[in-house]
């Protein structure tokens, strides 16, 4: 099955072959992944929304529309879901206020 078309694997998945959707998984994966890194820059992030894109892609293919090229949705999926990672995941810096009061010079009043 690797050697067929993403059209191919598409239909032999949707007949019920789900076994055939690795063959998509594996030529995917690394553009996928590469995606993922540049969104995140974590290595472990990267590999869990890649694995989450493809499972994604997978319910989906029912929607996947016959004559579309393949590649270009499964980036939208998973371009989508690297943002809505991000957006869920808002880094913030938490910072001990003892430490914060000590670095910033603030006088304390009654404490010595």
């Amino acid at each position: 099955m690797d050697q067929a078309s993403d059209h191919q694997v598409v239909s032999a998945v949707l007949a019920g072959d789900v076994e055939a959707y690795g063959a998509l998984v594996q030529r995917y994966q690394k553009p996928i992944y590469n995606l993922m890194f540049r969104l995140t820059g974590s290595y472990a992030d990267s590999l869990d929304l890649a694995q989450e894109t493809f499972i994604k892609a997978y319910e989906a293919l029912h929607r996947f529309r016959k004559g579309s090229r393949f590649f270009p949705w499964l980036y939208s999926i998973g371009l989508n879901h690297g943002r809505n990672f991000l957006r869920r995941n808002k880094i913030v810096q938490v910072v001990d206020l003892d430490d914060w009061e000590e670095s910033s010079g603030l006088d304390h009043p009654g404490q010595e």
